[in-house]
């Protein structure tokens, strides 16, 4: 019994062994390169999942490489930029195998690529000395040029990488972190507060120029519309003493008639509104235009007597 147990536990290791040897698994996100000797072509490049067969070693190496992008960051780098300031910047580059024999017969190994790359990545990251900090960094963002930077060293590796032929592309590269040397940082943060205060001094001078001439304009304005209500009113009131003088002397000639219609006047504008009045006739005043109550329009003037 026993050896009948321990057949079957080596049949089955021995299977394990074999299928170890036989068979390889090919990720969803991975390719393979199966080498036969050392060597390979196009058909020896497996991009399918699943599961696959092969020859033992050494007649046969598989090589799995990732279909993901990839990331590499140089190390922290200390620079000068066109204008003398000393900055320490840390770059990135994402890269993705595109051939992945090319990779293999060159590179091999994901790890000798990324060696490769962060040299190379390294060597380029020295060029960003050719502009100057405040392209880098700036209070106006219309002045930032950290976007052009970012696309010139990607051209830059896009086209070393088509010279040194890896079968790698590059998909992005960039500025990974921008710091000032602590030697450096308080003259830039002094430099920049002197700038600010600058910038300040100079709005306020154009808000104090804007504000003494809106303060111009306006009294001017003014004395222009003084000037005209003035001269509009003078004109009223020579046309009032002209109209009254016609008046005058049209009244002039029955002054009585002249002192009704004035009371009509004032009774028309008194009872605009509904209004009712409780007054004794007896002692409406002579002059008053109430009288008109009492006595019809060519009458005595003289109240009467009173009880």
């Amino acid at each position: 019994m026993k050896n009948k147990l321990f057949l079957l536990v080596g049949i089955g290791v021995a299977c394990v062994l074999l299928s170890y040897m036989l068979v390889f698994v090919v990720r969803f996100d991975q390719v393979a390169v199966r080498a036969s000797f050392g060597s390979a072509d196009d058909s020896s490049v497996i991009k399918e999942a699943g599961f696959k067969f092969r020859l033992p070693w050494p007649f046969q190496q598989i090589y799995h490489y990732s279909t993901r992008t990839q990331l590499v960051e140089t190390a922290s780098n200390q620079i000068l930029t066109e204008d003398g300031s000393s900055i320490i910047i840390r770059t990135y580059l994402a890269w993705r195998i595109e051939d992945p024999l090319k990779f293999y017969k060159t590179l091999r190994e994901e790890s000798a690529a990324t060696e490769k790359l962060t040299s190379l990545l390294g060597s380029l990251s020295s060029q960003i000395g050719t502009v100057k900090f405040t392209d880098l960094v700036n209070t106006d963002p219309s002045k930032v040029k950290l976007a052009q930077v970012e696309k010139d060293l990607l051209d830059r590796l896009v086209a070393d990488l088509a010279k040194l032929d890896y079968g790698i592309t590059a998909e992005h590269a960039g500025i990974r972190r921008i710091v000032l040397p602590q030697a450096v940082t308080g003259k830039v943060f002094e430099r920049m507060k002197s700038d600010r205060e600058n910038r300040a001094a100079s709005v306020r001078t154009r808000g104090t120029a804007q504000a003494s001439a809106i303060v111009s304009d306006a009294r001017s304005i003014r004395k222009s519309i003084l000037s005209f209500a003035n001269k509009h009113a003078e004109e009223i009131k020579t046309r009032g003493l002209t109209q009254a003088a016609e008046e005058y002397k049209v009244f002039a000639a029955d002054e009585q008639f002249a002192i009704y219609l004035r009371q009509m006047e004032a009774l028309e504008k008194i009872l605009k509104i509904n209004t009712t009045f409780v007054i004794d006739a007896n002692k409406v005043d002579e002059y008053s235009p109430f009288r008109l109550l009492v006595n019809e329009p060519g009458a005595s003037a003289k109240p009467p007597l009173r009880p």
